[in-house]
């Protein structure tokens, strides 16, 4: 009766307390003050506190306990290894590979989504019923090494728990020590021993004397110091540099200089002293300059038409640059047939064997040179007509003559047939007749049936390595 005296009590004083005016309301946390009826009540205090009646004992050993296993290691592929576990309620499996991760689970399979134990690292698996432990790689191989025993597993590896106590080694070489923010800075970029402040400190400086030197000006010397622009006193326009033969557009800004008056080609309008002037070349560099001439015999009466009377052929490994070609002819003795005579200058290619017959002009020493430092002439053959057609060599003549003079003929001996004429004169801006290796020209005579006839002709050439 007074155990529900009791309860009642404590009833009515609670409901008492949820029926005051809400904005008197007060929450207030009571405990009992005796274990037993009639109970009491009194606000929970750290001297009123809630009684409890219990027990709690637990032990926990460290593994791998008293008796550990070794397992035989897994070599772990991507294909998948099962080994036997060892004995013991728990088996720590200890990737000693340096490069893959293995992922394992307990039983005969496993996949990459299973537990991944990264290289060098270790997880506690709580066997249970197991029998195997089953580990595969995404990549290439590891080894899982498996310790059985009991207790609860600690150490380092893989996110492992901490293990209580115990000696900690640092690598040699390790930087361990922050230093402190009164460290005065390393002595040099590559000293050891400074704390981690102290190189903070000494890279500081170092970026300190960067952005110094960058806003000084450049010093003298050789070194490269990157892309520079050219750029106006007032930081706007840019000088246009171009690669090799791109041409300019309208676009390219452009530099403005002097000319030093004093720099090699640089010749200042108007009459200068010859001291002045500067040497140039003006085409090729030359070989040599050459003229020769040559006269025939007096030829006999009844020369066919288009005979050769002269023969030009040009040997060297140069070039020959015939810049005159002139002939000139008389009737002599017994006068002509009443007509027309005509010489004719024709290309001769393919001129690999000279002609023959008649005169050859002398080709060595001085000769036909017009400065006595010159080359000897590299031509192969200089020919005219004694008092018969030439016998032609091993040439192709071209179709069309180079050139073709045409004249009367005097009934009269010796009232001259052909003046001085010129088959080639080069003018300025005029191309002349250029004669590579095996390369000639022949001179072809037509006149009348009967009387007889002499001529002359005058070559003059230069020799060249280009043209």
């Amino acid at each position: 009766m007074k155990r529900l005296l009791g309860i009642l009590g404590a009833g009515v004083f609670l409901a008492l307390s949820f029926t005051a005016p809400a904005t008197a309301q007060q929450v207030n946390n009571y405990c009992t003050q005796n274990t037993a009826p009639p109970y009491t009540w009194a606000p929970c205090s750290p001297v009123n506190t809630l009684p409890v009646s219990a027990s709690v004992s637990a032990s926990i050993s460290g593994f791998p306990g008293a008796t550990p296993t070794t397992g035989t290691p897994i070599a772990v592929t991507t294909g998948g290894v099962t080994g036997a576990l060892p004995a013991g309620a728990v088996v720590v499996g200890f990737n000693v590979g340096t490069t893959n991760t293995a992922y394992c689970k307990l039983g005969a399979t496993s996949t990459t989504s299973d537990t991944a134990i990264p290289p060098a690292s270790w997880f506690a698996f709580t066997v249970g019923a197991a029998t195997q432990l089953t580990c595969i790689t995404s990549t290439s191989t590891t080894t899982v090494n498996m310790v059985g025993g009991s207790g609860l597993p600690t150490g380092a590896g893989g996110g492992g728990g901490g293990g209580g106590g115990g000696a900690v080694t640092v690598a040699s070489g390790a930087d361990v020590t922050e230093g402190n923010t009164t460290d005065a800075a390393c002595a040099g970029d590559n000293t050891s021993g400074c704390t981690v402040e102290s190189r903070l400190i000494r890279i500081a400086q170092n970026l300190t004397t960067v952005n110094t030197t960058a806003a000084a000006a450049v010093p003298a010397g050789s070194n490269t110091i990157g892309a520079v622009k050219i750029v106006d006193t007032a930081g706007t326009n840019l000088g246009t540099v171009k690669a090799a033969s791109t041409a300019p557009v309208a676009t390219d800004t452009s530099l403005v200089t002097a000319l030093n008056p004093n720099s090699p080609g640089i010749i200042t309008l108007g009459p200068a002293p010859a001291a002045s002037s500067v040497p140039m070349t003006v085409g090729p560099a030359l070989l040599g300059s050459y003229c020769m001439g040559a006269n025939t015999g007096t030829m006999a009466a009844g020369l066919g038409a288009g005979a050769p009377i002269f023969s030009f052929r040009y040997g060297g490994a140069a070039l020959a640059i015939v810049r005159r070609i002139s002939s000139e002819a008389d009737d002599v003795t017994t006068a002509l047939a009443a007509g027309a005579g005509k010489f004719d200058l024709i290309a001769a290619r393919s001129f690999t064997a000279s002609d023959t017959g008649g005169t050859a002009g002398t080709l060595t020493g001085n000769n036909g040179k017009l400065r006595t430092s010159f080359a000897t002439t590299a031509i192969s053959d200089f020919r005219i007509s004694s008092t018969a057609t030439l016998t032609a060599g091993t040439r192709t003549l071209d179709a069309q003559p180079l050139a073709s003079v045409e004249f009367p003929v005097s009934t009269t001996a010796d009232a001259g047939l052909l003046p001085t004429t010129d088959f080639i004169r080069q003018n300025i801006g005029e191309s002349p007749l250029v004669l590579a290796t095996n390369e000639g020209f022949v001179i072809q005579a037509t006149v009348p049936g009967t009387g007889t006839w002499s001529a002359s002709v005058r070559v003059c050439w230069d020799e060249v390595s280009s043209f």
